[in-house]
């Protein structure tokens, strides 16, 4: 459903809970009188970034241990930085000047301060954590 083609048994079935569930009908009712929480639930529901591609970016380093690449993507005056991992698993990389845009599962996506060069931060890819400094600058390593 949150892809926004729920079949029928599973549209149904959510029909049902909300039928039962006063939690829900009160969101329902603060929906249909225009409170302002409204903001906060349509921000909720809404469809996340589009996550963006590597071949669209700069490769600035790679390893092995977890299996990690990171990219930096430059433009409109802003730097922006994507880790991919090659395992579906959580991924965070968290460094000062560095804000996370978007998590999911293999991928991080962030941006960067305005004049950051380098950023000395750590990779969390499920359970494990690591230093990973980057310098954005870098030529792509060879592979």
């Amino acid at each position: 459903m949150m892809r926004g083609g729920p079949d029928p048994v599973a549209a149904g079935g959510v029909a049902a809970h909300v039928v039962r569930c006063a939690t829900c009908r009160a969101a329902l009712q603060v929906l249909a009188h225009g409170d302002a929480t409204v903001t906060h639930l349509r921000a909720a529901a809404a469809s996340a970034p589009a996550m963006l591609a590597p071949q669209a970016g700069r490769l600035v380093a790679a390893r092995a241990a977890p299996d990690a690449e990171a990219f930096v993507f430059e433009g409109d005056g802003e730097t922006r930085l994507a880790v991919y991992v090659g395992a579906p698993l959580a991924v965070r990389y968290l460094a000062e000047g560095v804000t996370t845009d978007d998590m999911r599962p293999g991928y991080w996506a962030g941006r960067c301060a305005p004049g950051t060069t380098h950023v000395d931060g750590t990779l969390h890819v499920g359970e494990e954590a690591s230093d990973w400094p980057l310098t954005l600058t870098a030529r792509p390593p060879a592979r």
